[in-house]
């Protein structure tokens, strides 16, 4: 992590290296096709469940939550909700390669991140990610 000297820095370089980025990234997924291949869908859930359970183990906030919470608190948390897809895989909530039941589906569909035409200075952090996607709405105002 850095902190730059300057402002201009983040304004210009930095935001459009993450506009890039985005888009590029949504193009990945633009252009992505279902996974069908049962063997491969397995092969998907079984390195999702490695990984979920290093993060499990090795949360580096384990400590600060034991701290502040206690330890009993802390294991809930992070195995009962960070981490607990495999709980909720053992009683059928998800399956790989499904979509998630949703009954209320936010209206929202990303688009391509454009700053053509914006004038003053640029949003960072969330409000950028809520200014590009939401056009200052919330998710419970649509």
């Amino acid at each position: 992590w850095t902190r730059p000297q300057e402002d201009s820095v983040v304004e210009t370089h930095v935001f459009e290296a993450f506009k890039d980025y985005l888009n590029r990234y949504l193009d990945l997924v633009e252009n992505a096709e279902a996974e069908t291949d049962a063997g491969k869908l397995k092969d998907i859930a079984d390195r999702q469940m490695s990984y979920l359970k290093y993060r499990a183990e090795k949360d580096p906030a384990r400590g600060m939550f034991t701290r502040m919470y206690g330890a009993e608190w802390t294991e809930t948390y992070i195995h009962d909700f960070l981490f607990d897809l495999e709980q909720k895989m053992d009683v059928g909530l998800y399956q790989v390669g499904k979509k998630l039941d949703c009954e209320t589906p936010l209206n929202f569909l990303p688009t391509k991140v454009s700053t053509a035409g914006v004038s003053g200075s640029v949003a960072t952090g969330a409000a950028a990610t809520q200014t590009v996607y939401f056009a200052n709405k919330k998710p419970w105002d649509m």
